[in-house]
């Protein structure tokens, strides 16, 4: 489940530099917070229960 995980991490983190870059504006990805997918919520509650 963590291979997963990972995989859908580094999916999200190219989105977002494609979309930067189709949008023609050079963007820091740090400078932004990372917004919580629901799938980190879903796994986070898994993790206390």
């Amino acid at each position: 489940m963590d291979n997963n995980q990972n995989n859908v991490q580094i999916l999200e983190k190219d989105i977002k530099k494609e979309s930067a870059e189709l949008n023609g504006v050079k963007v820091n990805p740090q400078d932004f917070e990372m917004p919580r997918t629901t799938f980190d919520m879903l796994e986070q509650t898994c993790q206390i229960a």
